[in-house]
């Protein structure tokens, strides 16, 4: 097994943005020099003081880094990645001499790609990991410098809040990772990734991808609506010929049994929630909003029915949207 050598360290280049940049970025500070490279996308997750040193809103090439390798070694500078919107090549990867690493939440070569925690919540995965690994031409593929498996917590339910976190996890181990490297020369062993393991998902866009199929039991509905939660808007569905989007959902099996054909039927209020009927059970709703935002749960009525049209769910399935520096790149 091959290793990575990190430090003494005197600079450290941020590449992305994010709660988990900025954090880092203010932690970090009182070690060692900072450096942040973001893309117009996220500019809503920066701003006044805490705007990027470097803004690239396309392709990223070697000669916008190399100002930030002046004056100091190759083995000084660390690069980490963090919600990076760019393609890494062969030239930018190549720069930082195997020290330009990702973070990634996951057990890799187990979830790849992108997604967040949405598509493991989807299938009730509670095992989180604080992931390092080395960033090369692939995707997630790199070899792992670094990782700490943990059980999520049982009151982080919604995506924010397995991101806040797995944020703070992963900003104290970067700190202190951080905290030895500027003080000597630290070796990590390396893990190389299995290549006949693991699986890939793509991105997800809420407005495309998160549509309710309410042909589905109870159990899959509320995990995948609680995948589109805070800080999404919610899951997607149509009420009264309107589009709404639905979050803050239980599912509830203190009913009478129901059958397939009376899935998304309200069949109770009550002014904090709505009983939903479903396949296998029922749903208790507690947010219904407008795409304005505009709160609508008062305004539901017993009878009414939550559907989603065929041609949604259909597109919903066959979509796939990827992001690059200036937001959407495609859908196809």
């Amino acid at each position: 097994m091959s290793s990575l050598r990190i430090g003494p360290l005197k600079r450290l280049i941020l590449l992305g943005g994010g709660a988990l940049l900025e954090r880092i970025k203010r932690d970090c500070r009182d070690l060692l020099e900072v450096r942040h490279v973001g893309s117009p996308h996220q500019e809503d997750e920066w701003g006044g003081a805490a705007a990027p040193d470097l803004v690239v809103p396309s392709r990223l090439e070697v000669g916008a880094l190399a100002p930030f390798f002046r004056g100091v070694g190759s083995g000084e500078v660390l690069g980490l990645s963090l919600g990076a919107r760019w393609i890494f090549r062969k030239p930018i990867i190549d720069l930082f001499q195997g020290r330009l690493l990702n973070a990634h939440g996951s057990r890799l070569p187990f979830d790849k790609g992108g997604g967040g925690f949405s598509w493991r919540i989807m299938r009730h995965d509670r095992i989180g990991n604080v992931l390092l690994h080395q960033i090369d031409e692939g995707i997630d593929t790199g070899a792992v410098v670094h990782e700490e498996v943990y059980a999520i917590p049982r009151n982080c339910i919604s995506p924010a809040e397995i991101e806040q976190d797995y944020v703070g996890r992963v900003a104290a181990s970067v700190h202190r990772l951080v905290a030895r490297a500027t003080k000597d020369q630290v070796e990590y062993a390396l893990r190389r990734q299995a290549p006949s393991i693991g699986s890939y998902y793509p991105r997800l866009s809420t407005d495309d991808h998160g549509w309710i199929n309410w042909s589905w039991g109870v159990a899959s509905i509320t995990r995948f609506v609680t995948a589109f939660d805070s800080p999404y808007p919610g899951a997607s569905t149509f009420w009264r010929g309107q589009r709404v989007y639905v979050s803050r959902v239980q599912e509830h099996c203190g009913e009478m049994a129901h059958h397939e054909g009376h899935s998304g039927i309200i069949i109770r209020t009550h002014p904090d929630f709505v009983v939903v009927a479903g396949t296998g059970g029922c749903l208790l709703v507690e947010g219904i909003r407008a795409e304005d935002g505009s709160d609508l749960l008062s305004a539901v009525r017993e009878g009414d029915r939550l559907h989603t049209p065929s041609d949604r769910l259909d597109a919903a399935m066959s979509t796939r949207v990827s992001y690059g520096p200036s937001g959407i790149r495609s859908l196809t």
